[in-house]
């Protein structure tokens, strides 16, 4: 039974993610919760660098950019974050009632539409690879910036905008 939970990838509920509050936690958390690839998945994998771009040179999301950029490409980084997303479940309300202030924790709270994998380890990243779930994100997706706050803080180079009410 030990060999085959190698492979079972396990859910985690949104607000049990801790956002990182150090250069070393955002870096955990590229490798829990986008796909990394090579020696010991220290190489973030991206659309235009498939070989992946060395975690332990990056401080934020914005030297992920610059690094693109520098390597020639021009459009904005895409990555394959660990989740399991039904875009179909959402409703136009929804979409509208949240576009203002990108804040979509709501939805990614409800397990039923979005569903987030911590990858521990390679055989993870393997299962989740060929289960037919990865999707491409850019780094400045709207729906996905709430994922971006969350998993990787300060470090994202986004903030979480509270609307207040103008009596």
């Amino acid at each position: 039974m030990k060999r085959k939970e190698k492979y079972i990838m396990k859910k985690i509920k949104y607000d049990d993610i801790k956002t990182p509050a150090t250069v070393e936690e955002f870096r955990t958390n590229l490798k829990k919760y986008f796909c990394c690839v090579g020696e010991d998945r220290n190489y973030l994998f991206t659309q235009f660098n498939q070989r992946g771009w060395d975690i332990n040179s990056l401080h934020s999301l914005s030297d992920l950019y610059f690094k693109e950029l520098n390597a020639g490409s021009t459009a904005t980084p895409n990555v394959i974050a660990y989740v399991d997303t039904d875009m179909n479940k959402l409703t136009n309300e929804e979409i509208m009632k949240h576009w203002g202030s990108r804040n979509f924790e709501s939805i990614m709270k409800d397990e039923s539409r979005f569903k987030i994998y911590k990858i521990k380890n390679q055989n993870h990243h393997n299962a989740f690879m060929m289960s037919n779930k990865p999707k491409w994100y850019a780094i400045d997706n709207q729906f996905m910036r709430s994922f971006l706050i969350k998993t990787l803080g300060d470090f994202s180079g986004y903030t979480l905008v509270e609307k207040s009410e103008v009596a």
